[in-house]
């Protein structure tokens, strides 16, 4: 039994290293690009939206 738990622990490190590697490439294939213009005012517009007056909530938290 537990020749056959040191093999399963050795196929899921096999696995992790495996794993660890194709998101390392994926990491480095992901090209950073620049926000376009619109991309940028709509955040912007989202974050004025969205934002919270802090002191309007924190008494019912």
């Amino acid at each position: 039994m537990s020749a056959d738990v040191q093999e399963l622990m050795k196929r899921v490190e096999k696995l992790e290293k495996y794993f660890e590697s194709l998101i390392e490439i994926n990491l480095e294939l992901i090209e950073e690009e620049e926000a376009e213009d619109w991309e940028i005012k709509d955040l912007e517009k989202r974050r004025k939206d969205e934002f919270v007056d802090w002191e309007s909530v924190k008494d019912e938290l």
